[in-house]
């Protein structure tokens, strides 16, 4: 199966001030969610961007402001983003079913929303080089559990190529700089 730029959107989550420096690998993941951030909005895929207690946690990274427009930023207090009520309403109202999960932490906010995104009927595709958790351990635990409940494992790369499709494409040249940005 593969991701349709038409029926897909990126989720984006909790990728927030006080919490980036913990995370395993961060530099090397924020790359990548950058990579797929400017991809999406390059495509005009929708982007929903989560941010959990930001009172306590910070806002999100600036660098991923710049590509991400305010009114696609939602608080959340739930770990998982399809808990809360207006993030839920924001999906639905998407009308998409193919969602491409990225952020913090892997074990924690992004396995529960990504779960519940199966359960309810969505189809989630987990960034594995998009998404890093404070222990390396508990990133690798939670990726295998999503694969063991057939949550689709994908890199940046995979989406940002399925999303375009060709080769001959403006897009494909507009997005070649991004791609090749491989951290």
């Amino acid at each position: 199966m593969l991701i349709s730029s038409e029926d897909s959107f990126l989720l984006v989550i909790d990728v927030q001030e006080k919490l980036a420096p913990q995370i395993q690998d961060m530099e090397r993941v924020m790359t990548n969610i950058i990579r797929l951030v400017k991809s999406a909005k390059s495509l005009q895929i929708p982007i929903i961007c989560t941010e959990h207690c930001p009172e306590k946690i910070g806002y999100t990274e600036v660098q991923l402001m710049r590509d991400i427009n305010v009114d696609a930023v939602i608080k959340k207090s739930h770990f998982s983003a399809w808990r809360e009520p207006e993030i839920a309403a924001k999906i639905a109202s998407l009308n998409r079913k193919q969602v491409i999960v990225t952020g913090a932490e892997t074990h924690v906010c992004v396995l529960q929303t990504t779960l519940l995104l199966k359960q309810s009927g969505y189809q989630p595709f987990l960034v594995a080089d998009g998404t890093s958790s404070r222990q390396r351990a508990n990133k690798q635990l939670a990726i295998a559990r999503m694969r063991q409940n057939a949550i689709n494992i994908v890199s940046a790369e995979m989406v940002i190529f399925e999303w375009l499709k060709r080769a001959d494409t403006d897009s494909f040249r507009e997005l070649l700089p991004v791609i090749k940005n491989n951290g």
